[in-house]
């Protein structure tokens, strides 16, 4: 059973990040049109959470869809997952270059 009881949103980050379900985009990025593209597209596909490690003109990094798949949103409690048994069989992580 995973953990339940996450410090903070780093803890479960970098959680998530050795499960290679992270990914970082360290080009800048256009805050109006690629940030919103690129997390739709994730989305879409259940790809991974996506860290922007360089937004145009913010001095910080920006993480979307950290919670945007069912495989994230149910870690450590999968009792209460209505997809438990057809996640853990068909969901697998897919690496950026695959979405």
């Amino acid at each position: 059973m995973g953990k339940r009881n996450w410090y903070d949103m780093r803890e479960f980050m970098e959680f998530v990040e050795k499960k290679g379900d992270l990914t970082h985009v360290s080009e800048e990025v256009d805050p109006e049109w690629e940030v919103n593209g690129i997390t739709r597209i994730g989305l879409q596909e259940f790809a991974p959470a996506i860290v922007f490690d360089r937004i145009k003109g913010m001095d910080f990094p920006m993480v979307t869809n950290l919670l945007g798949a069912d495989r994230r949103f149910y870690v450590g409690n999968e009792k209460r997952c209505p997809y438990h048994k057809s996640l853990s069989t068909t969901l697998q992580v897919r690496s950026p270059g695959q979405w």
